[in-house]
C-alpha cells in the first residue's frame, strides 16, 4: 500500500486500475492506492503519482498480517 500527502490536486486516477492496482481513496490531500506486489510493484505506483501531482509525503506500507490471513481464507473458500 502507498499512501501519499498531495500538494496539487489528481485530476483522474483511472490509470492506476489499469496498471493494476486493486484500490483508490482520494479524499481532501490524502490518497491511499492498495495493490498486489505480485501484479505490480511499488515502484511503479509511486513514479505514477509523482508524475501526477506535487507529494509532501509518500509512504510504503506492508499489508498487515491479518488482511493476508483474511485472503487466504477467502480464497479457501
Amino acid at each position: 500500500m502507498v499512501e501519499a500527502e498531495l500538494l496539487s490536486k489528481i485530476e483522474n486516477t483511472d490509470e492506476l486500475y489499469q496498471l493494476g492496482v486493486d484500490e483508490v481513496k482520494y479524499q481532501d490531500d490524502k490518497i491511499t492506492i492498495k495493490y498486489d506486489s505480485a501484479k505490480i510493484n511499488s515502484s511503479t505506483v509511486v513514479r505514477w503519482l509523482v508524475d501526477k501531482a506535487e507529494t509532501k509525503d509518500i509512504s510504503i506500507k506492508l499489508t498487515p498480517i491479518e488482511d493476508v490471513i483474511r485472503r487466504m481464507y477467502a480464497i479457501g473458500n
